[in-house]
């Protein structure tokens, strides 16, 4: 168990990053609008991607039962 007592294979974190991304990037949609006129989402999305990379690869080593095993050597 982690912070919060939840197990490390539970997609809550992972589900709280991406919500946290999506609003990271639909402030940055809104700034943009207004200050440009325009959006770029081509680089919402790589940010949104990037963003999500490293919390999407500790879920899935999670739930694989595999970052239970590197932690404990």
């Amino acid at each position: 168990m982690l912070l919060g007592r939840r197990s490390p294979r539970s997609l809550l974190p992972l589900a709280m990053a991406a919500l946290a991304a999506t609003a990271g990037e639909l402030l940055d949609r809104h700034n943009a609008l207004s200050l440009l006129g325009h959006w770029h989402w081509q680089a919402s999305l790589h940010d949104w991607v990037n963003t999500l990379l490293w919390p999407s690869l500790l879920c899935l080593l999670a739930r694989s039962g595999r970052l239970d095993t590197a932690l404990r050597t």
